[in-house]
């Protein structure tokens, strides 16, 4: 069943929300991190696409350890374990259990991140700027990798994809829960 947004905000207002700790082991490979960034970019980018989150990261089990993955503006493919990612984050983060189909190909999944990886993936403003326009006059333009971009590759491994350039706040209306995360301490 999927959450609405407006469940989500009645567990935040209720008290329900878990840190990072609390949630960990429920997590699986291809489960992602919604996040509604507060900064200049992550303002830019939720008025650009009218959605709520302006960055998603997928989650992956390796070697023991739960690592984040993600596609950073500016930056390119970035991997760190998921207890130093949410240490660094000054933004408000939701979990999100991804859909089965997407949760049974971990070794898909953990291929995928493992290419991205070596091949050095870069994600520049225009791609940015790409989105937003393929967004803008309903066309999927050839947009290269951000975040929500590369996110839908490694989700379609698992046979969901969405329909047109995804955002970060597509993927929540496919998700099976959603779960705030508040800062440790």
């Amino acid at each position: 069943m999927r959450q609405t947004y407006a469940r989500v905000y009645l567990r935040w207002r209720r008290g329900i929300v878990s840190t990072y700790e609390e949630i960990r082991g429920q997590i699986k490979t291809g489960d992602i991190v919604l996040v509604k960034g507060d900064g200049v970019i992550g303002k830019i980018i939720r008025a650009l696409t009218a959605e709520s989150y302006s960055h998603v990261a997928l989650f992956l089990w390796l070697d023991g350890g739960l690592w984040i993955a993600e596609m950073r503006e500016g930056v390119g493919f970035n991997m760190q374990p998921a207890s130093q990612w949410f240490d660094n984050s000054k933004d408000s983060c939701m979990v999100g259990f991804a859909p089965e189909p997407v949760r049974v190909v971990p070794d898909l999944i953990i291929d995928f991140v493992m290419k991205s990886r070596a091949d050095k993936l870069r994600y520049s403003y225009f791609t940015l700027f790409t989105v937003w326009l393929s967004q803008l006059i309903g066309r999927v333009l050839p947009a290269g990798n951000v975040c929500s971009t590369w996110v839908e590759k490694a989700w379609r491994l698992g046979g969901l994809s969405i329909i047109g350039t995804p955002d970060p706040g597509d993927f929540a209306q496919h998700c099976t829960d959603l779960k705030p995360i508040r800062k440790n301490g």
